[in-house]
């Protein structure tokens, strides 16, 4: 893979104080890293260029966007940047170490890799950035390389400008290349490149939010397994939304916008393989917070095989979902209960196939949650309907009706174990034949709490008896589950701590009127443990 010399200089020099002993700019969450700030005279830029730099990243704070979704970035700050010897500079800020690029685009996921990370400020509004990365045992990769996790290094660079534009309140211009090659089991099975420029704009006291994303890629035929993984070629995406909002001083807020989003089914990027291909996606959303009231309307339509193409699977889904929440400022007659709120959701979903004339698949849902709150503990009655495509045992199938309840809780008291009890209980019917089948389930969980110092513990406990009409299936089914932490040495930011870890589960059912089978399973492991998993 290609190394950009102008990259190489400030990765080589951050590493000198981490090696030094020197100001390790160690974040919490993140591996220890060297950190190099320099102000560069303007003027000795050609020869930097000429003498080349290594590929990095800024590692500075992240700020995230409003104006999309997942986007994440920063604008240059205003201001001069200071002189030397009355020439103006261009700091150089450099980092070696576990972090985040804070970069997300359509080519690029932003995740806490390894990695060297620069940042070169030219002016107060032009900052470019580079940066080399790396990545291990990464999910997603399933539709680029045909295997479900690899490992993959990446460099690239990034350009950040300030735009002025008349009457906007603020607006930014990011343009992003990188090159990448990914592997599984030290053999590299694919290379690629792929560049993205996107355009950031807000008017109206920031109230208008407007961003639009063109994105390319590059794809080298596999290395290995030639028939799996997306073809080789190019591909492009862009995406484009539209955010409106109230104004703060407005009595209830609101929210509406619209998004578009189309890739393409060769498009793929190494740094970003969960994207979905192949897709056009297009949605709207209304959102008002009106005191005790919310509404949440949202509508959206995923298009799969776009173009129609034979051979693949070309299915159109519209979904429409509405949420109506409210929410008591305290809990007035309800004392005794906890502070009321009540959750009613209704959906429409309807799916059909382009390239053939069967009628769409139609999927309604209705539920209503009340939960009642107090800061020791919550509970609640979750009841749900739905109708759908689907059958039980009948040969035509004519669509399957589901009703549920649930019955749950949890404690919040700071010192009190943090238990989720749970009792539900489902019936489906099939619509054909008339068959029922009713599930029956009551388990008593816990997220992780402390047992002493250093010592933590969690379970799950369940119970379980589903049973059909028609007498094919009656079965019952226990589990049990418990796991034990120690830690026996605590992280810091020089070194990893270490664990020893005891976990058991034990599982027993059958069918009524036969035996009964069980199994378990006893695990001993000993493991690192980083900051990150405090």
């Amino acid at each position: 893979m290609k190394w950009y010399p102008i990259l190489f200089l400030p990765i080589c020099v951050a590493a000198l104080p981490a090696a030094a002993g020197l100001a390790p700019g160690h974040e919490a969450g993140q591996a220890p890293a060297s950190v190099l700030d320099l102000g560069l005279p303007a003027g000795a830029l050609g020869t930097l260029f000429d003498d080349g730099v290594p590929d990095t990243a800024r590692a500075g704070h992240a700020v995230e966007s409003d104006f999309f979704p997942g986007f994440v970035g920063e604008l240059p700050e205003d201001g001069d940047q200071p002189d030397v010897d009355g020439a103006p500079t261009w700091p150089i800020h450099a980092r070696v170490g576990s972090q985040k690029l804070a970069y997300s685009s359509l080519i690029h996921s932003d995740l806490d890799r390894p990695g060297a990370v620069a940042r070169l400020d030219m002016g107060p509004a032009v900052q470019v950035r580079g940066f080399g990365a790396s990545a291990q045992e990464v999910s997603g990769f399933d539709a680029l390389l045909g295997t479900s996790h690899a490992d993959y290094r990446i460099n690239g660079v990034i350009v950040e400008q300030r735009l002025d534009i008349p009457g906007a309140d603020q607006g930014r211009l990011t343009g992003g290349w990188l090159s990448g090659v990914a592997s599984s089991d030290d053999v590299d099975l694919r290379s690629g490149r792929a560049w993205s420029l996107a355009g950031d704009a807000a008017w109206a006291a920031n109230r208008l939010l407007l961003r639009m994303e063109y994105a390319g890629s590059e794809l080298d035929p596999m290395r290995a397994n030639p028939g799996k993984g997306r073809a080789a070629g190019s591909g492009q995406a862009y995406r484009a939304r539209l955010d409106l909002q109230s104004a703060g001083s407005a009595p209830g807020s609101w929210r509406v916008g619209s998004e578009f989003s189309s890739v393409s089914a060769q498009f793929g990027s190494l740094a970003n393989p969960g994207l979905v291909a192949d897709r056009e996606l297009a949605k709207a959303f209304a959102i008002a917070d009106l005191g005790e009231w919310d509404v949440d309307l949202q509508w959206d339509q995923r298009r799969a095989n776009p173009r129609n193409e034979p051979g693949r699977a070309a299915i159109e889904e519209q979904h429409t979902r509405l949420a109506l929440t409210w929410a008591a400022e305290d809990s007035g007659p309800f004392d005794l209960l906890g502070r009321p709120s009540c959750t009613l959701r209704a959906g429409v979903k309807q799916s059909r196939d382009r390239q053939t004339t069967a009628a769409a698949a139609q999927t309604m849902s209705l539920s209503l949650q009340t939960e009642f709150a107090r800061p020791q503990w919550l509970w609640g009655v979750r009841t749900g309907a739905r109708q759908g495509p689907g059958a039980i045992d009948a040969p035509v199938a004519l669509g399957v009706e589901t009703f549920a309840v649930d019955l749950y809780g949890k404690t919040l008291a700071e010192h009190a174990p943090p238990l989720s009890p749970v009792l539900s209980w489902e019936r489906k019917r099939d619509l054909a034949s008339g068959t029922w089948a009713r599930r029956v389930r009551a388990g008593l969980t816990s997220s992780s709490f402390e047992l002493r110092h250093d010592v933590r513990a969690d379970f799950d406990v369940g119970y379980q008896h589903r049973m059909r009409s028609d007498g094919s299936i009656d079965q019952h089914a226990a589990r049990l589950s418990a796991k034990l932490r120690w830690l026996l040495q605590r992280p810091s930011s020089a070194y990893n701590g270490l664990a020893l870890e005891f976990a058991g589960r034990y599982i027993a059912g059958g069918d009524a009127g036969t035996a009964f089978g069980d199994d378990f399973k006893v695990m001993l492991s000993l493991s690192s443990v980083g900051l990150t998993d405090m």
